[in-house]
């Protein structure tokens, strides 16, 4: 669910076209700036600048403000109408401006170094731009010290945003409006499925349905895997498993004899006490 804090003006209006694109729920709180609510102290928590739309997501907590940043956020919340990164990214950001009727230009490329951001705040003001969209966060936090030093006001002057979310965002002055994109997540799905590939003669698994993933053109099939194969092939008697309360790796071929029974009697422990668990709930 979205709180959305806005009015019906040009801006106000994206929030909520964008809101109905993507389907997410949400809940309309209006702020009525002919009466200048937009200055109250509870506003002003989640729009430091005054101004609407803002939004609450209530999965996370997450304030936004800004327009741009309110569609960029919910965007990358939902994986609709804006690509995760490259190209693609940038593709649907200028149908996206021709669309809202304003103009996006393409100011570099800069290197993903911090000192570089100092430079592309320069290039944004020679250009005359109101907003600028980093694709790092690096870059966004030196461009903000850089703006802060030419006199230039955050975000009433300026609006900056970053993409990456990292640590430092939450400790610059102004703080940095920033993008969590799941990368993490995506590569621990990818790097998955591609070890699979290359291990698929050696492991017994099974596919499940397959998944899209934002950047990723091609479905994703993740595996399960059952076991081992032997060198002809057939599952090896290995038993694995992970999870909550289980850690368990148990190869018998690898068992000396003097220490079965040692492991007979520790499995019966463990089954006994499980027992005695189930019982006392």
């Amino acid at each position: 669910m979205i709180d959305l804090y806005t009015w019906s003006t040009p801006n106000g209006r994206k929030a909520s076209i964008m809101l109905e694109e993507v389907g997410l729920p949400y809940m309309v709180h209006p702020i009525d700036i002919t009466k200048n609510e937009q200055f109250e102290p509870a506003f002003l928590k989640l729009s430091p600048n005054n101004r609407i739309p803002a939004i609450v997501d209530r999965d996370n907590g997450q304030s936004v403000f800004e327009s741009g940043a309110i569609l960029i956020y919910l965007a990358d919340k939902t994986g609709k109408l804006l690509a995760a990164s490259g190209r693609r990214r940038w593709q649907a950001l200028g149908a996206a401006a021709d669309r809202l009727r304003v103009e996006c230009i393409r100011i570099g490329p800069f290197s993903s170094m911090r000192q570089s951001g100092a430079a592309a705040a320069d290039a944004a003001l020679h250009h005359g731009v109101t907003a600028c969209l980093f694709f790092n966060d690096m870059l966004a936090l030196d461009a903000l010290k850089r703006f802060r030093e030419r006199g230039v006001a955050i975000p009433s002057a300026m609006s900056v945003v970053g993409c990456d979310d990292i640590f430092g965002a939450d400790f610059c002055d102004p703080l940095l409006t920033t993008l969590t994109a799941p990368i993490a997540e995506a590569g621990r799905i990818v790097v998955s499925y591609e070890t699979y590939a290359l291990t698929r003669k050696l492991v017994d698994a099974h596919p499940l349905p397959p998944i899209t993933m934002k950047g990723i053109s091609r479905e994703v099939v993740p595996y399960v895997v059952e076991g081992m194969l032997d060198a002809a092939g057939k599952r090896m008697a290995v038993f694995s498993e992970h999870m909550t309360g289980l850690d368990l790796y148990f190869d018998p071929t690898m068992v000396d004899p003097k220490t079965s029974d040692r492991i007979r009697a520790i499995l019966k422990d463990a089954l006994d006490a499980l027992d005695r668990e189930k019982r006392r709930r």
